[in-house]
């Protein structure tokens, strides 16, 4: 998936991308005559969670912490109200296991 992919099918240099399923419900709603979400039969269980991840001795501490407050201070509210990302008290900031 590459970040110009909503550009690439609005200038019509693709017909079609596959991408993640919040970010093109976003674009398809802020941008109807560009996108439209068509959901792939059988990809249900390949669905992903947004996540965030940590690293140590990041280059940029601050900016770091930042995005931190930022994320945590206002995806649980704006995400949902517009439609980017459905979560529920029991999901955001929840932690995930890994492997």
């Amino acid at each position: 998936m590459h970040r110009d992919l909503p550009e690439m099918v609005a200038r019509g240099y693709a017909d079609v991308a596959f991408t993640w399923y919040h970010l093109v419900s976003h674009w398809a709603q802020i941008f109807p005559n560009h996108f439209e979400f068509v959901a792939v039969p059988g990809a249900e269980p390949f669905f992903t969670q947004i996540a965030l991840a940590r690293v140590n001795n990041p280059l940029r501490s601050g900016a770091t912490k930042a995005f931190d407050e930022f994320f945590f201070g206002r995806a649980k509210d704006v995400y949902p109200r517009y439609e980017f990302a459905p979560m529920n008290d029991n999901e955001f900031g929840v932690s995930l296991a890994l492997g």
